[in-house]
Formats: structure tokens, C-alpha cells, sequence
């Protein structure tokens, strides 16, 4: 049994769920049973990427009538946020009145990540993806740092608006809801591929692609064989 309760487990994984910058499966979450720690949360694309939530004493001063006497310290407790990328500075560490912050300083990490990724020249790593996946990226991207060239971007482009153009065309063998949900992942693939390395992009679209609905990658023709990471795009 977790330490957390079942309910504050889902209100974390809710913002998951519901970002828009990336998918629950681009995480990995632990909920450990015993000790201080609550949650800890990787970005698999990128190991420097955590955020973990404890409990921690810290000690406050005790205030005294008497100016001469030696100040006492008494041991209080809260939850304190550890995470990276912080809002200035590489790692931050933050206490926090009570659990409803939690939820905000996830939804600002997340954001955080996105823009930090925009930003990585170097150092990118991406070891905690499955090692099927970083198989058959290694395979195809020898260079941590390679990004997409202006040339692969155009055709990669042309390949978005072909599938783009396949999805309009379905759009009355799927929903209203299904239709913005792959559009919206078509274009967020778009954007990003002049953003994220090579290997960020493919791993990260792929799992937007995976997560959407069954019938609808059967439509547009998109398998979850680890092998389409990048063949499908060809």
C-alpha cells in the first residue's frame, strides 16, 4: 500500500492525463509505500528531468520575550518539492503549505520541460526509455544531439499534411472529439520538430500517436510496433 491515498494518486496523474505539452507515458512515476517520500516522477527522455514530493523536518526559530536569552528551535513539519528543471536555477527545492499546491507546481513543471527541450543543445539522453526504443533510435540516430535539417523538416511537413489530409477525409467514420484530438497531435508534431532533438521528437510523437484510440490508429494506418518509430514516418 502506498503511502499517498488512492485519491491524491489520481489528482497527480490527472496532470499527466491532461497536459497538452506531453503524454502519461512519457513519465514514470513511483509511489513508494514506506519512508518520506510521496512520489518521485522521471521524464524518460531526459534523465535530469525530476520532480519528487516529501516530507521533511525543518526547524523554525522560537520567538522569546527575553532579547538576551538564547534563541530555542523547535522541529515543524511540511511537504517539500524537489525539482528539475527549477523556475531559475537547475534543481529547486520548495516547501509547500499543502497538497493542493502540488498540483500547480506540476502543471509548471511540465511546462518547464517543454521549454528547457527547446533549448538542449547537449547532454540529451534518453536511457530511460525502453530499450527496444532506444534501439531502434540508436540504429537510426547515432548523435544525442542531431536535430532535424531544414530539407527533413520540409518532407516531414509534406508527410504530416499527407496524413493530415487522411484524417479530413475520415472524419466521417470518427468523432468530432477523436478528429481535434489527432489534429491537434499532427500539428504539435509539426511545431516541434524545428524544437526538439531528433530523438526527443520521434520518442515523445510516438507516444502521442500510441495513446490515441484504437480504431483510429487502425484508420491511419499507425501500429504500436516499436519498429514504425521512425519507418512510419519515412
Amino acid at each position: 500500500m502506498t503511502n499517498l491515498k488512492k485519491s491524491k494518486i489520481n489528482e497527480i496523474l490527472n496532470e499527466f492525463n491532461e497536459s497538452k505539452y506531453f503524454t502519461i507515458d512519457d513519465f514514470i512515476f513511483e509511489f513508494p509505500s514506506s519512508g518520506r517520500v510521496l512520489c518521485k516522477i522521471k521524464f524518460v527522455a531526459h534523465d535530469d528531468c525530476h520532480f519528487i514530493l516529501e516530507e521533511k523536518s525543518y526547524q523554525v526559530k522560537q520567538k522569546s520575550s527575553f532579547v538576551l536569552t538564547d534563541a530555542n528551535y523547535i522541529d515543524k513539519e511540511a511537504l517539500f518539492i524537489t525539482v528539475s528543471p527549477g523556475d531559475y536555477k537547475k534543481e529547486d527545492c520548495l516547501k509547500i503549505n499543502d497538497f493542493h499546491s502540488v498540483s500547480f507546481n506540476i502543471r509548471n513543471w511540465i511546462q518547464r520541460i517543454d521549454t528547457e527541450l527547446k533549448e538542449i543543445n547537449n547532454n540529451f539522453n534518453i536511457d530511460n526509455i525502453s530499450e527496444l526504443i532506444k534501439t531502434e533510435l540508436d540504429k537510426n540516430i547515432i548523435d544525442e544531439n542531431e536535430r532535424f535539417t531544414l530539407e527533413e523538416i520540409e518532407n516531414m511537413i509534406i508527410k504530416l499534411d499527407r496524413l493530415e489530409e487522411k484524417v479530413i477525409k475520415l472524419e466521417n467514420e470518427i468523432s468530432k472529439e477523436d478528429s481535434e484530438k489527432i489534429h491537434l497531435v499532427i500539428e504539435d508534431s509539426k511545431n516541434n520538430l524545428t524544437k526538439y532533438p531528433k530523438k526527443s521528437w520521434y520518442a515523445t510523437t510516438w507516444n502521442k500517436f500510441k495513446n490515441l484510440d484504437s480504431n483510429l490508429k487502425l484508420l491511419i494506418g499507425f501500429k504500436d510496433s516499436l519498429t514504425n518509430i521512425i519507418d512510419w514516418f519515412k
